[in-house]
């Protein structure tokens, strides 16, 4: 690459020191997203470093089609591009850069994906599967039957869920990915779960994430949906569900 890069100019160091930002302000999850896409643009400049000017349009249609050549999904591409247009507009916003608008060329929206809905016979079945009380498999599909009577509140939700977030016979929580704030009435079949755990942790509602350290509770809660969907899986062969998932 023709122009010397220096700290200043380099567009890696930049997005480096964003990841660093985030991590100091307990945004994990985004400052995973932003590592993730790191990761794959390194991948893609063969992990040389980059000045600002060298991106262009050009250079985001060349990783667009590289991405393509190796069957990453659509929204996983444009996933790439937003977090990469996000960390450049804000080298714009510090003048580090002139906008060259080098993500007008690329998909960054967003495709409809169809929701899998759970079937009934599924619920039952699982609802009068024999598991070991106070087993993983037991947290499971309790965390699973939540999930579905809370309007598919999603697992992240789940594990940061906190007994403050349930007052006057409610659940009053924010989505973790929009901020979305969402009010859900407890039914029975709500209380029965949130009653099955109650003791098992002071600040939480389930005793998936047990720190109070944001960075460890990530941790804790990246480890926790590793474990959850391979034991969805067990779940899944339990009530021999021929399509060979509970979703």
């Amino acid at each position: 690459m023709a122009n010397k890069i220096t700290k200043r100019n380099s567009f890696i160091e930049f997005m480096l020191t964003q990841i660093e930002l985030l991590q100091d302000s307990n945004r994990f999850g985004t400052a995973q997203n932003y590592k993730s896409t790191l990761n794959s643009f390194n991948s893609f400049l063969n992990y040389k470093d980059v000045s600002f000017k060298l991106i262009t349009s050009d250079l985001i249609e060349r990783y667009n089609a590289y991405l393509i050549k190796r069957n990453i999904s659509r929204n996983s591409i444009s996933f790439y591009m937003r977090v990469l247009r996000s960390v450049y507009n804000k080298a714009v916003k510090h003048k580090l850069t002139k906008n060259l608008n080098p993500f007008n060329d690329v998909y960054t929206g967003v495709d409809k994906t169809s929701k899998r809905a759970v079937d009934e016979d599924v619920i039952s079945k699982l609802c009068n599967l024999r598991i070991k009380d106070g087993s993983a498999l037991e947290l499971a599909r309790d965390i699973f039957m939540f999930s579905y009577f809370a309007r598919g509140m999603a697992f992240v939700d789940i594990a940061f869920l906190t007994k403050k977030d349930i007052r006057n016979n409610r659940i009053l929580y924010r989505r973790h990915k929009t901020k979305q704030l969402l009010d859900i009435k407890i039914e029975n079949s709500i209380k029965e779960i949130i009653d099955k755990y109650k003791g098992q942790s002071d600040l939480y509602v389930f005793p998936i994430i047990s720190s109070s350290d944001a960075e460890e509770a990530y941790k804790q809660y990246q480890s926790a949906i590793n474990k959850y969907n391979r034991l969805l899986v067990i779940l899944s062969r339990k009530i021999n569900n021929k399509a060979g998932s509970i979703y």
